[in-house]
């Protein structure tokens, strides 16, 4: 399973479960600071928003699958698993023309089988390892500086993270679902440059 980056200087920022009505502000932020990130898209979101996927896809940005509903895949009958990766799939190819082969399992869940079913399928697991927990935090005063303020430990100190496969870089976790966690990229993106910090894909990292 992929959770950081090998390379020490190397950042992954992700963002799960759009796309949604706020994903093209981001691509403006992002478009503008001429930086490269990966989506992990929701299937039945895709097919609310293609343009948008289509959108993220010429840019440049990697996309992933995040499943087709968002469901406990642990829970699921493997041909429930199956099908809720296709139904991803499809929805995603029929938006860019390419299938995606990285996949988040939703919530960061999935067991020996689930990983079997997903490796057979041609895939690999993409984790995290930096969560400022911004589905948490977005909805308080606070919440913006609160994401900031767990890229900034990071970045103060890098061995807080524990690393998983000895990697020394990182990938952190937000959503294009929430405003504040949007509206924070800017800054995060400016920390990071700041600090050395090569913004890339997790397909570019790896």
């Amino acid at each position: 399973d992929i959770y950081g980056c090998p390379n020490k200087k190397d950042w992954a920022l992700t963002f799960d479960d759009g796309p949604s009505q706020l994903t093209n502000e981001l691509l403006d932020i992002l478009d503008d600071m001429k930086v490269k990130v990966t989506f992990c898209l929701m299937g039945s979101q895709v097919e609310k928003y293609p343009e948008i996927v289509k959108r993220a896809f010429k840019a440049g940005h990697q996309i992933t699958s995040h499943t087709y509903s968002h469901p406990h895949l642990m829970s699921l009958t493997n041909e429930e698993i199956i099908f809720e990766v296709r139904a991803a799939e499809e929805a995603i190819y029929n938006a860019t023309g390419v299938r995606p082969r990285y996949i988040r399992p939703p919530y960061g869940e999935a067991d020996e089988r689930v990983k079997t079913l997903m490796d057979r399928m041609g895939y690999k697991v993409l984790m995290w390892n930096v969560d400022p927990t911004d589905y948490n935090v977005h909805m308080k005063e606070d919440g913006a500086a609160l994401i900031q303020d767990v890229f900034e430990k990071t970045i103060n100190d890098p061995e807080s993270v524990h690393s998983y496969n000895g990697d020394q870089g990182f990938i952190s976790l937000q959503h294009d679902l929430y405003g504040p966690s949007i509206n924070q990229v800017p800054f995060i993106i400016d920390s990071l440059k700041r600090k050395g910090y090569s913004l890339v894909t997790v397909a570019e990292c790896l």
